[in-house]
């Protein structure tokens, strides 16, 4: 009597979990498209791991049940050396830290399930069931993770809400046909003035002296809409306040109302940004970027141990060399533009002054001793970081980021019959002082407090104010230079909860000055 043979799948399932798991954690920053490149890789490595097992053991059981043992061993690197992280084990001269013993200690696992699985006669039908069962079962889990979190992540809404201010009423004078290159910047984390000083004991007088001699309007008691990067990005390119909802529109940020406002209005449109996992604008006609790797794809890389390993070769990923070189490029890449035929819509997301703090005040490398990690408020602690790190590194990569704007508006305001816009906006204040999941534990001033610094020509400073927010930055522009006719929203202050029951709060009332 024949045994039935189930089909062997636990492999692949295997080696796709680490991927989606890793999304399903960071969901809410990423669109699906960053788990292609990687899935397919791991699907290539894992099918030509598959005939090359098969081939050692001769038998198609016993390869894929090694290759399963080889995969989950690999992809559990990190999470077991996280938990052996104080392990250290002294004889003699020899020591065994938390990389040698996980690597050893795999090693002779793996050994022995290979040396057992090889010499044994038994029919291997029950396990591959079970091993087929337990995989299925984790990309299920996280699957099921990431449609619920897309389901309860946020919505725009593109109802116009508000009081109608009658700011928008007003004409503006000296208007010209020809359109203005517009220039968006977003520069992650950089506070307002007063709160430089208050918090950090910075003094940022002379970089706004510099931005009003050169005609920019300063509006210093504007605010963010929202302490968290996403939903401030999300808001502000769709000229809307967010709700949450029980529905979600997958694209709301990547493929928002301004891309495609101003790519009716003719604007070639152009996204770069230095957090090279950042929602790539779906619908910008250019994205500048560098690197061959994004941060999801050195997250994934760093669940194995390739980093240790590379690191054992005098080699490295260079996570904050990278980091520091994905900054810089951010800039040139801005000042690029400006050779290009008008009028070009540049949005650029700069991923500083916010941590990790890895330029000194003159644009020295700062080489931080431990793990690469972009985290802010409380996770910066969570990560290693110290408070006095926190306010050191802010202050010195504040200053250098200052070099690089004052250089970047010379050269762009330097073109002869020069006709740009010009939006320098924190997306957030700084976070020092930061709890993400309770706003009764956070200096909300702090973390609301934002650079909202405008050049606009035609007298475009006249219908500026020193409280406005960014959900009315291209209501404003657009009235302005578009001819359009949209209400400005009420300038309003929303603290999203980061918790398993997300949860908003206007805390408007608690943010003010």
């Amino acid at each position: 009597m024949s045994t039935r043979k189930y089909p062997i799948f636990h492999p692949f399932l295997f080696a796709a979990f680490p991927v989606l798991f890793l999304f399903a954690h960071n969901v809410g920053e990423l669109e699906f498209h960053v788990v292609i490149i990687p899935m397919t890789v791991v699907f290539f490595f894992t099918f030509f791991g598959f005939f090359l097992f098969r081939v050692i053991c001769k038998d198609d059981q016993k390869g894929a049940v090694l290759l399963s043992c080889a995969l989950i061993l690999f992809f559990s690197y990190e999470p077991f050396s996280s938990l052996m992280q104080s392990f250290r084990l002294s004889v003699g001269n020899f020591v065994m830290g938390q990389h040698k013993f996980y690597l050893t200690g795999a090693s002779i696992l793996f050994y022995l399930v290979a040396h057992f699985i090889i010499k044994t006669r038994n029919n291997l039908q029950n396990l591959t069931k079970a091993l087929n069962v337990v995989a299925l079962s984790l990309v299920l889990i996280s699957s099921i993770s990431i449609n619920i979190n897309k389901f309860t992540n946020w919505r725009v809404s593109l109802d116009n809400r508000g009081k109608i201010n009658a700011k928008t009423n007003e004409i503006i004078t000296g208007k010209t046909t020809k359109l203005p290159s517009i220039y968006y910047i977003i520069l992650d984390g950089y506070g307002r003035a007063d709160i430089l000083s208050e918090v950090y004991g910075y003094d940022n007088r002379e970089f706004i002296n510099y931005l009003k001699q050169k005609g920019f309007y300063i509006a210093e008691k504007s605010k963010s809409n929202y302490q968290s990067t996403f939903l401030s990005l999300a808001s502000s390119l769709n000229l809307s306040y967010l709700e949450l909802g029980d529905g979600f529109k997958e694209k709301e940020y990547s493929d928002n109302r301004v891309f495609s406002i101003m790519k009716q209005h003719g604007y070639t449109t152009v996204f770069t940004s230095s957090l090279d996992g950042d929602v790539r604008m779906s619908n910008a006609d250019f994205i500048l970027r560098i690197g061959w790797l994004n941060d999801f794809e050195y997250k994934l890389i760093n669940l194995t141990p390739i980093p240790e390993l590379l690191r054992r070769l005098h080699l490295s990923l260079g996570s904050y060399s990278r980091h520091r070189e994905r900054i810089n490029y951010a800039f040139d890449a801005i000042a690029d533009t400006t050779n290009w035929a008008p009028p070009v819509f540049v949005y650029a997301h700069i991923l500083a002054p916010h941590p990790p703090f890895v330029f000194g005040p003159n644009g020295e490398n700062v080489q931080l001793n431990r793990e690469y990690s972009a985290d802010d408020a409380k996770d910066f602690y969570a990560a290693g970081g110290t408070e006095d790190e926190y306010i050191t590194g802010y202050r010195e990569q504040i200053a250098y980021i200052n070099k690089r704007l004052i250089k970047l508006i010379n050269h762009i305001l330097s073109r002869k019959d020069n006709l740009s816009i010009i939006v320098l906006q924190g997306d957030h204040g700084p976070k020092s002082k930061t709890d993400k999941s309770n706003p009764d534990k956070t200096y909300l001033k702090e973390c609301y407090s934002i650079l909202n610094a405008y050049y606009l020509p035609s007298n475009g400073n006249k219908v500026l104010y020193e409280s406005i927010t960014p959900v009315n930055t291209f209501r404003l522009l657009f009235n302005l230079y578009f001819g359009e006719n949209y209400d400005l929203l009420e300038d309003r202050n929303y603290f999203y909860k980061f918790t398993s029951s997300p949860a908003i709060f206007d805390v408007t009332s608690k943010a003010e000055n």
